[in-house]
């Protein structure tokens, strides 16, 4: 069943969210951090390290901003976490191409940027859905949010497709700086996108701090705690992957430009998977949290039988690993999503979505460096013949209770 006709309130919010979208994803370096850091003489430790440093900024801001989201507006720190990207990014651009630091200080910068990019996240993830979620219009705001997050995640994952083959094409004709410096670039125009978001409702300065209420409703709430902890989960399996990602194509020996391809393909499977989303959330048969944990697990293991195999051979499997990976990150965003901002109250929906992503990120935080330290010790291959062995059983163990605690299908919906 087509969803239905949207009302001129709510076909504004979405064009709105569209145009910051354009701006907010087009990561031109994201997919090249690795042989960025590489390339101007740190090692893939140090790689995993900044990662894992930005995962815990983001960790930090991630609760605060959603509890000041809820309490004072969630567009102001949208445009606070755009700033704070683009400093981040301009910061990662000048140290090696203004200024001639030794190498302890330009780790030294790059750790700092790395915080400023994680809390720059940390205000953008959660306070963007609660915005969503809550100026849509009754009585088809679940429907809606649902669709309108599964179409603009679809689009963020084009414009994702996009970027990084413009990037990898930058990194190959000018040299990976240039590319970061087109992303620092995209932040600012984030910042004049996210003036044509239509007005939130006020919000009361005074009461009970909306973080420990969050915090009690999600003591309290069993399907919230349930959801919230499958976006925990597969929110850190995600984040780790992504340096995964790059060090399997290390592995591979392709050049800088295939690093921007390859993100660049992840994001057009992200965006095929999360054009489906209404109809996979729809499915009768097939618990939709099955999928989501079934494409979840596969990718380690078909991405150490790539790189174990080497060759042509073995980029075809790993790219099915990666196709697994993908169409999960495509799924997973607005499906999850929608079930927490289903179950939480307005009151304390950023907060909430703040507490899943921020379990997220501290896990992330944690797993990648061990996971860097691993790859030097053990090689890539073993590593992910291990995570194979952790991840799918563990998604088998808790599926059970995440099917249970999945919102009730509406009929037609």
């Amino acid at each position: 069943m087509p969803p239905p006709k949207l009302s001129p309130a709510d076909a504004r919010v979405r064009r709105a969210f569209l145009s910051f979208a354009m701006f907010r994803y087009a990561h031109f370096g994201g997919g090249i951090m690795v042989p960025f850091y590489l390339a101007i003489g740190l090692s893939l430790q140090d790689a995993a390290v900044f990662f894992g440093i930005q995962m815990f900024a983001w960790a930090a801001a991630g609760v605060p901003a959603g509890a000041i989201a809820d309490r004072l507006g969630r567009v102001p720190i949208l445009a606070l976490g755009m700033a704070l990207r683009a400093i981040g990014y301009f910061a990662l651009f000048g140290t090696v191409t203004l200024f001639d630091f030794d190498l302890a200080t330009v780790w030294l910068i790059y750790a700092a940027s790395n915080v400023a990019i994680g809390i720059a996240e940390g205000g953008l993830t959660g306070p963007d859905s609660a915005y969503l979620y809550d100026r849509l219009e009754a009585p088809d705001r679940d429907r809606n949010f649902r669709d309108i997050t599964g179409r603009n995640s679809s689009v963020r994952h084009v414009i994702g497709a996009g970027a990084p083959t413009v990037g990898g094409g930058i990194a190959q004709v000018l040299g990976i700086p240039w590319a970061i410096l087109a992303s620092a670039v995209t932040c600012v125009g984030g910042l004049f996108a996210l003036r044509l978001f239509p007005p939130e409702q006020a919000r009361a300065a005074t009461g009970t701090p909306r973080l420990m209420g969050a915090v009690r409703e999600f003591v309290r709430n069993r399907p919230l705690r349930v959801t919230s902890g499958f976006l925990a989960l597969t929110g850190a399996y995600l984040l780790t992957m992504l340096f995964v990602q790059q060090t399997v194509l290390l592995s591979l020996d392709l050049d800088v430009f295939w690093f921007g391809a390859a993100a660049a393909f992840a994001h057009l499977v992200a965006a095929a998977a999360a054009l489906l989303t209404g109809s996979v959330a729809r499915w009768r048969r097939l618990p939709t949290s099955l999928v989501l944990g079934a494409l979840t697990a596969g990718f380690p293991l078909l991405a150490a039988i790539g790189v174990g195999l080497g060759g042509s051979a073995g980029i075809a499997i790993a790219a099915v690993g990666l196709v697994s990976f993908s169409a999960a990150r495509g799924l997973s965003a607005p499906i999850v999503l929608g079930w927490i901002n289903s179950h939480a109250s307005s009151a304390h929906r950023a907060s909430a979505l703040a507490l899943g992503y921020f379990v997220a990120t501290v896990a992330a935080a944690i797993a990648t460096p061990s996971l860097g330290s691993a790859i030097a010790a053990l090689g890539i291959e073993n590593v992910l013949y291990l995570m194979a062995a952790v991840v799918v059983p563990l998604v088998a163990a808790l599926l059970p209770g995440i099917i249970a605690s999945q919102p009730p299908r509406a009929v037609g919906g």
